[in-house]
């Protein structure tokens, strides 16, 4: 079992890629707050169409930068929006607030 609390590596994706068979949907659990300094590691996974990502973070509240920040790298393209769960305190109020300054 792995246990993250430094970024994820290429050598972890590369890991959890191994193990699944082409064409199987996966979601993969990311400790969010690991998602920014882990970006580039971690992209490889949604390389195919039918992987996801459900961040998460039980800690505590995320701040809104912090969300924003994984908002702006996650939902920002054509290729990437709409495939992340977002299961983290602070997540509804940002939503809320971003799609009012959408308004």
């Amino acid at each position: 079992r792995m246990v993250v609390a430094e970024p994820y590596t290429p050598a972890m994706v590369s890991e959890m890629l191994a193990l699944l068979p082409p064409g199987v949907p996966v979601t993969f659990p990311i400790k969010a707050p690991l998602l920014a300094s882990s970006w580039a590691a971690l992209k490889p996974l949604l390389d195919r169409r039918e992987h996801s990502l459900t961040l998460w973070y039980s800690k505590s509240k995320m701040d809104i930068p912090s969300i924003q920040e994984m908002w702006s790298l996650l939902e920002s393209t054509e290729e990437l929006r709409d495939r992340t769960f977002y299961d983290l305190s602070g997540f509804a109020e940002f939503l809320t607030a971003h799609r009012q300054s959408q308004e």
